[in-house]
This record gives C-alpha cells, structure tokens and sequence, in this order.
C-alpha cells in the first residue's frame, strides 16, 4: 500500500522514531506523526520480529505516502509519568529482596502512566507490616536522590557486577543495565529517571495472589 488517507488505520515504520515499543512491562509511548496537511493518531507501537518498530496508527487527517517525511512525536507527559513507574519498580524489586529474602525474583510486570503492578515469585502472603517496610524503603531510596546510569555491556559482566535479570527473559550477547545509585542494578531495555528523586512519592495499594508461589503488588 502506498499510501493511506482520513479514516484509515495502518502500521507504519519510520526511518527514525523516538517513540518506545511495548516491551518489558512497560507500554508503549503513545503521540503523533504530522506533517502539512497530514495529522496522525499513534495508538500502539510493537516490534517486528527482526526489532524495527511498528507504529499503529489512525488518519485523523490527510493522506500519509510511502517516503513522506514526518515529525513524530511522544506525548512527553505520559513518557516521564512512565519512567516515574519504571525506576519505581526497579527499587520495588530490590526492596523486596529486603525485606522477603533473596528468593523472590521478578515474574513479570506493567510499568505506565498511570499505574505499576509487579509480579514476583514468594513462598507466602505479603504481611501489612512487611508492606509498610517495603513502602518505607522504596521511599526513602527515593528521598535519597540516587543518580540513575545505564550502560551497555556482555551478559556475564553484568551478571558478575549482581544486576538483577527478568524471569525467564532471554538476552543477546550485550545488554543494557540500569543503575539506580549502588542500591539497584538490573538488566532492561526501559525508559527512567535521571535520578530517584524524581520518582515522587511511592505508595503500595494492594497486593494479591495470582497463583501457586506468586504474588503481585500495586502502585
């Protein structure tokens, strides 16, 4: 197809993109793509199997052609309240090694703007007052104000420097790790803060079973 007009839906793949593609918990960023006359909604952005991103649009207005330059852009808003969830669950995992024990490791997540939620393997419930425990870490490594880095390195470097993995993610042969301060240090492809400071205040609202050796906390 060589072009799609006012009313069409689409996939679409740019040259060069600044949006986010779903992937590892956290959503994809959601914004526009313009250009004289031409007035995008991106709804979705997933990856193809060979990693470009496919952007899921609606044709709010205009014609969009093959070879057309565009502006895309992020609805920012939403990205930074994103990060905020993102590193929040990143002090949250370490948190609760804290406070439950070394066993527990992350079995999945979603990290958006609006809300967190972790998944994460424990052998019983989360007590009220390991809740209040992990609440009270995460906030006072917030209130700590850690710089956040990233870098890219082999898997048994970062392995060996005790960054934290995915459960049952597989990785190429370079990842890229995230430092939150010398608190936490994870494998992950995400979007976050510069530093913990700007995360806020964290506040669990709920935790749950969601099956034999899991649980799941809410933010």
């Amino acid at each position: 197809m060589e072009h799609v007009q006012e009313g069409d839906t689409a996939v679409v793949i740019l040259e060069e993109t600044p949006f986010y593609a779903e992937s590892g918990g956290q959503v994809a960023d959601a914004g526009t793509i313009a250009a004289e006359g031409l007035q995008a909604e991106v709804t979705g952005v997933t990856r193809a199997p060979n990693g470009q991103p496919l952007h899921e649009v609606n044709i709010i207005r205009g014609t969009l052609t093959v070879g057309q330059p565009v502006l895309a852009q992020i609805n920012e808003q939403a990205r930074k309240a994103t990060e905020k969830n993102h590193s929040a669950t990143h002090l949250l995992h370490q948190a609760l090694k804290d406070v439950l024990g070394d066993h527990v490791n992350q079995a999945g997540s979603y990290v958006g703007p609006d809300r967190l939620r972790f998944d994460f393997s424990h052998f019983g419930q989360v007590t009220e007052e390991e809740m209040k425990q992990i609440e009270q870490i995460v906030n006072e490594r917030i209130a700590a104000n850690y710089r956040v880095m990233t870098e890219e390195t082999t898997v048994e470097e970062a392995k060996a420097k005790g960054a934290m993995a995915l459960f049952g993610e597989k990785y190429g042969s370079v990842v890229r790790v995230v430092h939150i301060g010398e608190y936490s240090i994870e494998l992950c492809g995400g979007c976050h803060v510069r530093s913990s400071g700007e995360v806020g205040t964290f506040k669990l609202v709920s935790e749950g079973g969601i099956g034999a050796g899991f649980a799941e906390l809410k933010q």
